[in-house]
């Protein structure tokens, strides 16, 4: 079992983020208009279940989708404080890649074999 397969103390297994490339895979990221975040918390709280009902079509397949929430959305959806460490994201560079700072509120990861 590797360690993104282990089940947490709450009986849930964490996302599958540290795992090799998958040939298909796609990064969205969206902005919310005002007034909407009542929308996208519920769309969110239905994203697992989403994302299994389609996965279990292809089990094969290994479908995933992580999802990131943006500090100013964070901020804009509920009255609790942020987590600890969410900051606008500030861009990043790497010898080969970088990953720009984008103007999203929502970052969806989806990958699959196929």
């Amino acid at each position: 079992m590797t360690v993104w397969q282990q089940a947490v103390p709450n009986g849930k297994s964490p996302q599958r983020v540290l795992v090799p490339p998958s040939p298909s895979a796609i990064f969205l990221v969206l902005t919310v208009r005002p007034g909407f975040e009542s929308r996208v918390k519920d769309f969110l709280s239905e994203t697992a279940g989403l994302t299994r009902t389609v996965g279990f079509r292809s089990r094969e397949a290994d479908l995933s989708c992580v999802t990131g929430i943006g500090a100013d959305l964070w901020d804009r959806m509920f009255t609790a404080p942020r987590p600890r460490g969410l900051h606008p994201f500030i861009e990043q560079r790497g010898d080969v890649h970088a990953a720009p700072s984008t103007p999203g509120d929502l970052l969806f990861h989806i990958r699959a074999r196929r």
